[in-house]
């Protein structure tokens, strides 16, 4: 996921450690690697405030770095006076990273008067900063937040594999060449590339083109088994990498093709949706 033109960014989902796992993903790569010394995960089981623990500058964070501040709740919430330091700490330009990275945990339990004074700052961030909400429930949020943030739904690593074996026995097996419905497995791959936006615009229009000249079920096989291989991808891809978050984007891509496909809409017209979109 390309997160440069984001400045605000909801992490939701059930599982934490998905959750902690992503957030921490993407602060490196935001801060550039500086001053990390050990594999993203393995600091992941470092000491990190706990929920009774307030969160201030002089707090060591669980990744050492200048330009990241972790925010937890005081007691039972996450209180306006917190909020209010963070919007003071992002009038401060970065120390060595091209952003701040600010990492609120837990953030559904932010109490109203702190997401409010939270506002103006997510919306048009005085200097260049990265807020991260994590959280289990992103509807305990307000909508305002919600609305100036992107959201993304973390999943952990046993449901990736799960699905992706689940996937992979649903879609079609690679036939014989005598078989009229045999899914072109290439065709199926070049597919999962442009699903998972990987391709350039002109490598995107060629992946397309065998969809587009496909007809019935044979659309529909093809789209599933582009589907398999972007959950196989998401699979295998470390988590909260940016070739697993392409992989999970891909393979949802995959699903809203497929209902397209459903409800009648022609193979050619689901690919220059494809092509649309991948732009």
């Amino acid at each position: 996921m390309d997160i440069q033109g984001l400045h605000a960014c909801i992490i939701s989902g059930a599982d934490s450690e998905s959750r902690e796992r992503l957030a921490y993903s993407l602060a490196e790569k935001t801060l550039g690697g500086k001053n990390y010394n050990e594999p993203l995960p393995d600091k992941l089981t470092a000491a990190r405030p706990s929920a009774s623990q307030k969160q201030t500058r002089s707090d060591a964070p669980v990744l050492a770095h200048p330009d990241l501040h972790e925010i937890s709740p005081d007691g039972a919430e996450i209180k306006v006076a917190q909020a209010r330091e963070v919007r003071e700490m992002a009038q401060i330009r970065p120390n060595e990273a091209p952003r701040q990275v600010f990492i609120f945990h837990d953030a559904d339990r932010m109490n109203i008067n702190a997401q409010n004074a939270l506002l103006a700052t997510i919306e048009e961030p005085p200097t260049p900063c990265l807020f991260l909400f994590v959280c289990a429930n992103e509807r305990a949020l307000l909508p305002t937040i919600r609305s100036r943030c992107a959201v993304i739904r973390s999943k952990s690593l046993r449901d990736f594999s799960h699905a992706a074996d689940a996937a992979h026995a649903q879609a079609p097996a690679l036939a014989s060449d005598s078989t009229q419905n045999t899914v072109d497995q290439t065709a199926a791959s070049r597919l999962a590339q442009a699903l998972m936006s990987t391709l350039d615009p002109v490598d995107t229009c060629e992946a397309v083109l065998p969809l587009s000249k496909l007809k019935g079920d044979a659309a529909q096989e093809t789209v599933e088994a582009a589907r398999a291989a972007c959950l196989r991808a998401a699979a295998r891809a470390p988590a909260g990498s940016e070739a697993a978050l392409r992989a999970i984007d891909g393979a949802d891509f995959a699903a809203k093709c497929l209902d397209m496909l459903a409800a009648n809409v022609s193979p050619a017209q689901v690919a220059a949706y494809i092509v649309s979109r991948t732009k």
